[in-house]
């Protein structure tokens, strides 16, 4: 995993992935995904957001003969923390 520090906090992550599925003699396809995160504090506050699988890549994550599964698509969150 590659990560890349855009300023104060914010990150950059570049996954290259290779993995074996549930059936040992098969090898599902590699990938790349590309994840971005940001946060933000001040005082008790902290807020973040972060965007998993940037480029809403479909990928196979585990394959076997028969089957394979889809891998999750993009996924934004958002949170806000206060801490007392």
């Amino acid at each position: 995993m590659l990560s890349l520090s855009l300023s104060s906090r914010p990150t950059l992550a570049l996954c290259a992935l290779e993995s074996r599925s549930f059936d040992p003699d098969h090898m599902n396809p590699a990938y790349t995904l590309v994840d971005l995160m940001s946060s933000y504090a001040d005082g008790p506050w902290t807020l973040s957001a972060s965007v998993e699988n940037l480029a809403d890549r479909r990928v196979l994550t585990n394959c076997t003969q028969t089957v394979c599964t889809l891998g999750f698509g993009r996924e934004i969150k958002v949170r806000a923390m206060y801490r007392w």
